[in-house]
């Protein structure tokens, strides 16, 4: 009799302690409601303590109704920033934007841009680098998505003398055993050749010239859709692909690794 009852005063100092843990939570959430905070009620009402509670109280179909809720008004949330977001880009000139805020943003597919709603972050990232901005605002993240864009794409670009930039940067690092060379070789010493002498002469950072890799991508990718393969020395360019290559994007998203270039002798271009 006794062992009877010790096991209902267990049971029943359980269900004590997961109304006081439900109860508090459902605090928290209506505070978090009452704010808009959003991104405090979505964590709470996913996170494992609180569905533990409910379940244990028997009250399972009220936490379902709650994350139902919750999940129909992140996706009203996602529509409306959508349509701001991608009118804003439209209107800015930025009129390869593909995706959605439920995956990714993406241009031309190297520049890429994911929200996190319930951390009310967004990320702007290439394969190069990212950088987190703290607001779901559409026009504060357009503004900084058009930053990236034009750090890429509007950057003054010839074909013709990056063609040649790219020959004598061959030129010096090819060898008789070694003649086709590692694309990231030669953006190194493409790196190189742009800083001045009064960075090497005091090694201020301030000096130095940025050309980071995703811009060399993109200058890879404007010379193959130019056309403009052939020196007037008749040396051709010569793009090989390979594992561990940099990735070329084109305008539609698709991409290619390549891994060497070479220059080789057209005798008989016209």
């Amino acid at each position: 009799m006794k062992e009877a009852v010790s096991k209902t005063e267990r049971a029943l100092k359980q269900i004590r302690e997961e109304l006081h843990k439900g109860q508090k939570d459902l605090k928290a959430i209506s505070n978090a409601l009452d704010k808009g905070d959003f991104s405090k009620f979505g964590q709470i009402v996913n996170d494992n303590r609180f569905a533990g509670a409910l379940k244990s109280l028997g009250v399972e179909s009220l936490l379902n109704e709650i994350r139902n809720k919750y999940s129909k008004h992140m996706t009203g949330l996602r529509m409306e920033f959508d349509a701001q977001f991608i009118s804003l880009c439209n209107s800015m000139g930025l009129q390869d934007i593909k995706g959605n805020s439920m995956k990714d943003f993406h241009i031309r597919g190297i520049l890429r841009l994911r929200i996190n709603f319930q951390k009310n972050v967004a990320e702007i990232r290439t394969f190069v680098k990212s950088y987190k901005i703290r607001s779901l605002d559409p026009s504060v993240i357009s503004e900084e998505l058009k930053r990236e864009f034009n750090r890429l794409f509007n950057r003054p670009f010839d074909p013709k003398d990056f063609l040649v930039n790219l020959f004598k940067a061959y030129q010096r690092m090819k060898t008789d055993s070694m003649r086709p060379i590692l694309l990231r070789e030669v953006h190194k010493f493409l790196w190189t050749a742009k800083q001045k002498d009064e960075f090497f002469d005091t090694s201020d950072p301030k000096k130095l010239l940025s050309y980071p890799l995703d811009e060399f991508s993109v200058d890879l990718g404007r010379l193959l859709e130019s056309e403009v393969q052939t020196l007037d020395n008749k040396y051709s360019c010569k793009l090989s692909l390979g594992s561990g290559g940099i990735n070329i994007y084109q305008r539609n998203g698709e991409f290619n690794a390549y891994k060497y270039i070479e220059f080789v002798r057209r005798e008989n271009h016209a």
